[in-house]
């Protein structure tokens, strides 16, 4: 699982959609379904459950998802504070 995996999976959770979380992210649609398959088979769960032609979240992405912006939001915390403290060195 990577940072770029975690942004995509977010995205298409507010989405439900892969056309429409792919066009959100600048991406083709097939890499998302890649990149959602890697994910889901890492995880070892479905994260979507396909109705219609949209989806929705399994219990797994709920939880997931929960974790993923906490994660996100870490990462983007400590990259604006390394920022900050390498201008504090200059």
């Amino acid at each position: 699982m990577n940072l770029r995996q975690l942004e995509y999976f977010l995205v298409l959770s507010e989405e439900l959609n892969y056309h429409q979380a792919a066009e959100r992210l600048f991406i083709a649609q097939p890499t998302l379904s890649v990149q959602m398959s890697n994910l889901q088979r890492e995880i070892g769960q479905p994260l979507f459950l396909k109705v219609g032609r949209h989806i929705m979240l399994t219990n797994a992405g709920l939880i997931l998802q929960s974790h993923a912006r906490k994660i996100l939001r870490q990462v983007r915390a400590t990259t604006g504070a390394s920022a900050t403290f390498g201008t504090c060195l200059n």
